[in-house]
């Protein structure tokens, strides 16, 4: 049966809701000229009829396959992942190319479970099956984003869960490969004047200074501590934990409220069992011997999370701060009123992101875009509202 004409499709929502024609395309492109009765009822006439309109594809990336390596982490579920992929999915699709996800199969021909075995030979440590694994899947990684390149057309790729010196971005650029970097890259060389890699990054440092200015103005806050991820390699990034330093220190030196040096404790990287309740001890020992302290930063929610059960053991309520908007917040409601985090705004970091790309494919060179973070839970505001940084 074929298809009622476009004319026909719009003269009959047109009917159903009473709306003009002009009103009918407002919906569609700038909704917010209608009255929300309007919007309503023009909305149920499109579901009704099944209209919609005819979306070409356009925009400097027209035509363009971004390939994105989907990162092993996403084998649990994580809601600030799942916003980072469907907001590139949009970025890249306003921009009229066509994302490509794709992960790197790290299967060996007759091995079960190339992770590592049982759950007694993953225990071992002397066996090696964990770091065996990485460098195997390691070494998939080019090959793969070859295969990407020749066999699946990609000709463009936004690279994450960078590690140092990471071989990814280097091969692409010798390659001529268009990509830009989700994070700021971490070489241990300099590179070359104009030889930077491409990437967008959340400013967490701005983050963490706005945080310590709303403390400041809002609760009364005037001495902070830091506790932060220990620089070992061990999936965390370096950059946040010295950004989240120099933010502290730097925001309190400014407003004069603390002495430029805040005390930190580091932690190692880890969510298993065992290793929170060693963090735990060590947080409770090293408040008591700051009782000094109105608030504390934190690197991450999990982190913020354990400052917070090692004060409440302690009978102290400290205001908090922590990162990336875990759900592990809500866990501790009302008390997460005392506890404001910092969201990745990933619709404009992905825009950024294409928009990089797209210089870059117009023989442009472009370095690096910073994009402030959303501040959740401010003091004075619902535990879950979010507040824009200009």
């Amino acid at each position: 049966m074929p298809r009622p004409s476009r004319q026909n499709e719009i003269a009959e929502v047109c009917r159903l809701s009473g709306a003009s024609p002009d009103s009918v395309k407002n919906f569609f492109s700038r909704p917010g000229r209608l009255s929300p009765e309007l919007r309503q009822s023009i909305a149920e006439a499109v579901a009704q009829v099944g209209y919609r309109p005819i979306r070409r594809p356009s925009g400097a990336l027209k035509g363009i396959r971004v390939g994105y390596q989907m990162p092993r982490s996403w084998s649990r579920p994580s809601s600030v992942m799942q916003s980072q992929l469907t907001e590139l999915v949009r970025a890249v699709q306003t921009a009229g190319g066509l994302l490509v996800p794709f992960v790197v199969d790290v299967e060996v021909p007759g091995v079960v479970d190339v992770i590592g075995g049982t759950p007694a030979e993953r225990a071992d440590r002397t066996l090696g099956l964990e770091a065996w694994h990485r460098e195997y899947a390691a070494g998939r990684t080019i090959p793969t984003y070859h295969d990407m390149i020749r066999t699946h057309g990609v000709n463009a790729f936004v690279v994450n869960d960078l590690a140092g010196d990471d071989p990814r971005l280097n091969t692409l650029r010798a390659e001529q490969v268009p990509y830009v970097a989700l994070g700021r890259p971490q070489e241990t060389s300099p590179r070359p004047a104009g030889s930077a890699h491409p990437y967008v990054e959340t400013d967490n440092a701005l983050g963490i200074a706005r945080e310590v200015l709303l403390l400041w103005q809002r609760t009364g806050c005037r001495t902070f501590g830091h506790v932060g991820f220990a620089e070992d390699g061990s999936g965390v990034p370096a950059q946040r934990t010295l950004d989240t330093r120099v933010a502290v220190q730097g925001a309190a030196a400014r407003a004069g409220i603390v002495a430029a040096e805040v005390p930190k404790l580091a932690v190692a990287y880890s969510h298993s069992r065992a290793s929170s309740t060693s963090t735990l001890g060590r947080i409770l020992e090293w408040l008591e011997s700051h009782q000094d302290l109105d608030a504390v930063v934190c690197d991450s929610d999990h982190i913020a999370y354990l400052v917070h059960e090692a004060a409440s053991r302690g009978g102290r309520a400290l205001m908090l701060t922590g990162n990336d908007d875990d759900p592990i917040r809500r866990t501790v409601f009302p008390e997460a009123q005392r506890w404001m985090t910092l969201r990745g705004d990933q619709p404009s970091a992905m825009r950024a992101a294409i928009d990089l790309l797209a210089q870059i494919r117009a023989g442009q060179t472009p370095s690096h875009r910073a994009v402030p973070p959303n501040i959740i839970g401010a003091p004075g505001t619902p535990w879950d509202a979010t507040t824009s940084i200009d």
